[in-house]
């Protein structure tokens, strides 16, 4: 399937509508929209729907009248329908659902498109329908990151959609030892197993997980922290030989479900102080 370019330069830009997350019934992924227009107001209308698992899929409304049935014999003004449509995505936006003039169904064709009927009523026997054809955009690489940043963002705004898990060690680590962590704040259970002053912690979902530890020696020298993701060492330290700070960060996909996450202080010297931090943020699945 052919994806359409994007051409920022034919597209509105004044944003009248923002949504984080609503919910369409025939799809269990939620979605962020924006709607923009011309001026504050007018035509054309940007349309933009980011399935949070596909990602990126727009539309360009110029004609509001191109987008009803071929064979209907109304017109109604265009903002008429374009203050309808933001009613009734910004009802689905607060969970309330289908305003008492406007209710939307996001299906998808056969093209791989999606596409947004909108229906309007203005008694029990009159009413109107538009449709919008919501066409992919071409994702590059930088577009899927900026798509995954909101993601982020939008966690960042709600402690209970926030994903990550933030430990800390509470003894002194010996070296060929695994360190021991203490859940430092709550965190999703279905996303994280830690028992507390336990070496080894399970990663319940596949996905993109942002691994972050930290911690300092008793003295300097050689390497310290290690990585290791199921029972297999993937990130370490560098050798440091007159620094006792140490850092390690990984960037893991995991592929299976109850991947195991383990930090080691290395060789048989080399103590680590209490206190260590653990950072694991879990990032989502990449389509």
């Amino acid at each position: 399937m052919a994806k359409r370019a994007r051409n920022d330069t034919e597209m509105p830009k004044d944003v009248a509508l923002s949504l984080s997350e609503i919910h369409f019934p025939a799809h269990d992924d939620p979605f962020r929209v924006q709607m923009a227009l011309t001026d504050g107001s007018d035509l054309p209308m940007r349309l933009w729907f980011e399935n949070k698992q596909s990602k990126a899929q727009e539309c360009l409304v110029k004609d509001i009248q191109d987008r009803k049935p071929k064979d209907a014999n109304y017109v109604l003004p265009a903002p008429v329908v374009v203050n309808a449509l933001q009613e009734a995505l910004s009802a689905l936006g607060s969970k309330h659902g289908d305003t008492n003039d406007c209710s939307l169904e996001l299906k998808s064709s056969k093209n791989g498109h999606l596409n947004l009927l909108t229906k309007l009523r203005f008694s029990s026997s009159l009413g109107a329908e538009y449709s919008f054809d919501l066409v992919p955009i071409h994702m590059e690489k930088i577009d899927i990151l900026e798509a995954k940043l909101r993601d982020l963002e939008d966690a960042n705004q709600s402690a209970d959609s926030f994903f990550g898990l933030f430990a800390t060690t509470t003894t002194k680590t010996l070296g060929g030892s695994s360190l021991l962590w203490t859940a430092s704040q709550s965190y999703n259970e279905e996303i994280f197993a830690l028992e507390s002053n336990v070496p080894s912690m399970t990663l319940a979902k596949k996905g993109m997980y942002k691994i972050q530890v930290t911690g300092i020696r008793e003295w300097s020298g050689g390497r310290c922290l290690n990585i290791l993701v199921n029972g297999q060492p993937l990130a370490s330290t560098p050798v440091q030989e007159s620094f006792y700070w140490n850092s390690a960060s990984h960037l893991l996909n995991a592929t299976e479900e109850s991947t195991t996450l383990e930090i080691s202080c290395h060789g048989n010297g080399h103590p680590l102080l209490e206190d260590a931090t653990l950072t694991v943020v879990y990032l989502g699945r990449f389509s």
